[in-house]
């Protein structure tokens, strides 16, 4: 008997009860116009030439609770090779075998709420179209399940690109798009899910996930926008990663042109978002906070491997609100990068850290960086660390709060061709909760300390530890000055501004061009 889909009233005049259903015989291709009696068309049958332009999957069969593949394989087959709509009624449809999507199809449910696919096998999706999208869906696991991802991760061949997720939902499963023969952290991959180039995450929700869940290696041109992670687990909540891969023929590029913005990335057991090895990336007005609760973490990273050849740098961090974390806010590890209008508050560790550290052998990985008018308050670290980065400029930043200091520079351990930084307009007050630190401290040479104000600092307003470095038109409050500890004739002290000498009795010295130090008081 034929499934009927609209049922038309008739009036005066009309075929009475006129209706449209289509032939079970054939039901992937024909409609029928009937009112029982007579049909329309050549063979009593009004056709749709050709497959359909869109397809329910429940016209192929209600959810069974096994698996569900062959009705999507079906509604899949029953859409035109130019692409279409498959529609999800709300439902939970159980995937325990793969499904290869071969044509550029909107898949769409009414809402991911009440629209569920459960993966029974891990990685059940096989990516092998350009342009499809997934909306309205919640991708999500049976219970005692160890599905952890929901595209087959096992691909090689042609690299597919256009793929959207809207309003979609990933409890428990993972999102990973990656590309066959990419390298990361120096290892190279034979292969991937190849969902690679032109990617839209748009207003989807990360939740409860065991591995990266969300993992972005060796694509390009990606947009994350509006989507929440939270309450992750055992790694990174975001990872984006991927060095070109010069080893193969053609070079396999790297991870570039990734944007995450407007997103919400909380209470995950681990870091929140990894950018390492990628190039030319950005993070923006992202909410990134309460991170680390079952380890020690960075919430925010830009990364580059000692190992790598090719530097990942030109980074921007800006508008974020970095807040609660249990380790540092924002460490920069790249060079080239801009970081700049973010606020860093109450995490456990440093505000923002320029590490040098990985890369010991060019001491290349943060020089050239801009760290500007972000506010770092209450962090239990330094404001803002500069671990031996040198051509950096730091400017126009608000430090308070912060245990261990304000501003803090830290000289290389080796020789440098180009050494010197700029510290210039930063305002460093009440740091350090306890005992004498510096608002701002810099050691090396070569740098600029210029119009800075610190004051009420528990201890020093700023420090010069070595090196040759010009001071000017700085200025220092209650307890301010600069400080050796020792006496106000070291080479390295200003011309021209108040200096506190800690040596008990405290006293505080002038020093004017061309005259010797006097005391003031």
């Amino acid at each position: 008997m034929a499934d009927e889909f609209l049922r038309l009233n008739g009036s005066s005049g009309s075929v009475a009860d006129t209706v449209l259903w289509k032939n079970t015989a054939s039901p992937n291709n024909v409609v029928r116009l009937s009112n029982g009696t007579n049909h329309i068309g050549g063979t009593g049958n009004l056709e749709i030439a050709g497959p359909r332009p869109w397809a329910d999957v429940r016209a192929f069969g209600a959810p069974t609770g096994s698996d569900d593949k062959q009705k999507f394989a079906d509604a899949l087959s029953a859409i035109d090779a130019t692409g279409g709509i498959l529609l999800v009624p709300p439902g939970t449809y159980t995937l325990s075998s793969s499904l290869t999507i071969n044509k550029p199809v909107t898949i769409m449910g009414t809402s991911a709420a009440a629209c569920k696919i459960s993966l029974a096998t891990n990685g059940p999706f096989i990516a092998a179209a350009h342009n499809v999208t997934f909306a309205n869906i919640t991708f999500t696991r049976p219970a005692n399940s160890s599905t952890n991802i929901v595209f087959n991760a096992s691909q090689t061949g042609t690299a597919w690109s256009g793929w959207r997720f809207e309003d979609c939902i990933f409890d428990q499963v993972a999102l990973h798009c990656t590309r066959a023969d990419r390298r990361v952290r120096g290892s190279v991959s034979t292969t991937g899910t190849q969902i690679v180039q032109d990617i839209a995450i748009i207003r989807c929700r990360f939740t409860t996930c065991s591995a990266l869940a969300l993992a972005l290696e060796s694509v390009n041109n990606v947009l994350v926008d509006g989507c929440l992670f939270e309450s992750n687990s055992n790694s990174w909540a975001v990872y984006v990663a991927g060095s070109p891969n010069t080893g193969i023929s053609p070079t396999v590029p790297g991870t570039s042109g990734v944007l995450i913005t407007n997103s919400v990335v909380r209470n995950n057991t681990k870091g929140g978002i990894s950018l390492y090895d990628a190039r030319q990336c950005e993070v923006s007005f992202c909410v990134i906070e309460g991170n680390g609760s079952g380890v020690v973490s960075t919430a925010l990273e830009i990364k580059w491997d000692s190992t790598e050849t090719d530097s990942a740098d030109r980074h921007i961090i800006s508008g974020n609100r970095v807040k609660s974390n249990n380790g540092i806010g924002i460490m920069l590890n790249a060079p080239r990068c801009i970081c700049i209008g973010n606020i860093c508050e109450g995490n456990t560790d440093d505000g923002i850290y320029l590490d040098r550290s990985v890369n010991t052998t060019d001491r290349k990985t943060t020089d050239q960086c801009v760290v500007a008018h972000n506010i770092c308050r209450g962090n239990g670290g330094v404001g803002i660390n500069i671990a031996q980065s040198q051509q950096t400029q730091v400017i126009g930043n608000q430090c308070h709060g912060n245990t261990s200091g304000g501003i803090k520079a830290t000289a290389p351990t080796v020789a440098v061709t180009n050494p010197g930084s700029v510290f210039s307009g930063n305002i460093c007050y009440d740091n350090n909760a306890g005992g004498l630190t510096s608002g701002i401290s810099v050691a090396g040479s070569r740098h600029i300390v210029s119009d800075n104000l610190t004051q009420d600092t528990n201890g020093d307003g700023a420090t010069i530890v070595s090196g040759s470095t010009l001071i000017q038109r700085n200025g220092y409050g209650d307890e301010g000055g600069l400080s050796a500890g020792a006496s106000p004739t070291a080479a390295n002290w200003p011309v021209g501004v108040i200096v506190r000498n800690t040596t008990a009795p405290v006293t505080y010295w002038l020093r004017l061009p061309g005259t010797a130090w006097k005391q003031i008081t």
